[in-house]
């Protein structure tokens, strides 16, 4: 697996516009607070929704995908306020209610659940009944059920080092996935831990010891995971899908990431982005050192390795990017919600620009790998996506940047991009807003 971004330890010796004067300082790649320091320089300031100069020529515009992709979104986007209504209602059962999940099929909503419906869930669906069609399905297990088991696992793999890399939890309650680090990969980590003196052992061992009692899928994957840490001229209120590069005092430590929504939070806007492409004491800046428009955007102010988001202490937009890498084109965020299965999504990041097709899987990760330096990461509660058309789903510096479904005329936030997977470039990683609201307390700005 890998992160989209993050290119640590290049040290800059250059003269650069400081937060207070001109000054040389370290910068680094966050959501600034509402105040911009020093004047912005702008020489393709954001396109307003429904301009039309050049927009026509862009593939990439979301406008300009697939009209056969679209339809089906547009699909979706009538199917969303009744899976919503069942998303909100099942996050007010008790922990350890039958609820499994809820996915997009038969061009209606399902809702897995495990034994009889309570009373709140039953009423949400026969209200969610008068906008879509709504089938309630039985689940072999609850959530609950197979996330204790996850749990388990989890704490095996940290514990013993194994060659897991991915454990899944279905969402619609049939069991787990288990994915396993190529051999190669699994290799190179036995390899640096040996170095170290650390042991480890094979994800067959670890779950015999373990005694599941609920249906695990065991597959390898075909590479590990990797983390993907004009959008290149931006300024305050800072829109997604924007470049930025970080610094620490006058060390470069990411050359390229991707802005995600302006969130709120406690009455404050703050820019949202991925956690492994910064971290306090960084600095974010919007476009390069050696570029014409060099601009802070601002600070960390809150991260959460361990879900992979981060605020970056600067005024989010309403707005995201839309088209091409060098577009200045922009879609309005006019709402947010939690994952479905089976959902078709698009991303906007700073380096690939817009790509759509992007079909949630059945499960939820828990993630494990090594970067080039051998650097071990985990990360938990991801979902993941499958590009529908076999397209690559991002490149090394759209990390951060916006995932999203339509809404009318402008886009539905659904989360943030993470990762890769290195063999397969059309599998994707990101982290959705059932973590970030959650987890972080902020949501998306919308207009």
């Amino acid at each position: 697996m890998g992160h989209f971004g993050h290119q640590p330890g290049r040290k800059v010796m250059r003269r650069v516009r400081s937060r207070f004067a001109v000054a040389t300082t370290a910068l680094a790649v966050v959501l600034t607070s509402g105040l911009a320091f020093g004047t912005p320089i702008a020489l393709a300031a954001p396109t307003p929704d429904g301009a039309t100069p050049g927009g026509a020529s862009d593939p990439q515009r979301i406008d300009n995908q697939n009209p056969a992709l679209l339809s089906e979104m547009r699909k979706q986007e009538k199917l969303a306020p009744a899976a919503q209504a069942l998303l909100e209602t099942a996050r007010k059962l008790p922990a350890d209610s039958g609820y499994a999940g809820v996915a997009y099929e038969d061009d209606g909503v399902s809702l897995y659940f495990k034994g009889s419906l309570p009373e709140i869930m039953a009423a949400a669906v026969n209200d969610a009944r008068r906008t879509a069609a709504v089938t309630v399905k039985n689940a072999r297990h609850s959530r609950a059920e197979l996330q204790r088991v996850q749990d388990r696992i989890t704490a095996a793999v940290e514990k013993g080092h194994s060659d897991i890399q991915a454990i899944g939890v279905a969402e619609d309650g049939s069991g787990l996935v288990v994915e396993k680090m190529p051999a190669p990969t699994a290799s190179a980590m036995r390899t640096a831990l040996a170095k170290k003196g650390v042991s480890s052992t094979n994800a067959d061992a670890l779950l015999a010891g373990l005694r599941i009692d609920v249906p695990v899928t065991m597959k390898t994957a075909a590479g590990p995971i990797e983390l993907l840490s004009s959008r290149e001229d931006d300024f305050a209120p800072w829109n997604g899908g924007g470049q930025y590069e970080v610094y620490r005092d006058i060390q470069l430590r990411s050359t390229w990431c991707t802005t995600g929504f302006g969130v709120m939070k406690g009455g404050q806007s703050y820019v949202l982005t991925a956690a492994h492409c910064m971290s306090a004491p960084d600095v974010a800046y919007n476009n390069h050192l050696s570029g014409c428009c060099f601009e802070e955007i601002g600070p960390v102010y809150q991260e959460n390795w361990d879900k992979d988001i981060l605020l970056i202490n600067a005024r989010g937009s309403v707005l995201i990017f839309d088209g091409g890498v060098n577009s200045s084109y922009t879609k309005t965020v006019h709402s947010w919600d939690y994952r479905v299965r089976d959902e078709l999504l698009c991303t906007s990041g700073s380096k690939s620009g817009v790509i759509c097709g992007d079909k949630t899987d059945p499960y939820e990760y828990n993630i494990y790998g090594c970067d080039s330096d051998n650097d071990c990461f985990t990360m938990h509660d991801l979902a993941r996506a499958n590009n529908v058309n076999g397209q690559c789903v991002g490149t090394p510096g759209d990390s951060g940047g916006p995932v999203f479904s339509l809404d009318r005329d402008g886009v539905r936030a659904k989360g943030t991009i993470t990762a890769m997977d290195s063999s397969n470039c059309s599998i994707l990683y990101f982290q959705d807003m059932d973590e970030i609201v959650g987890s972080m307390g902020a949501t998306p700005r919308t207009a």
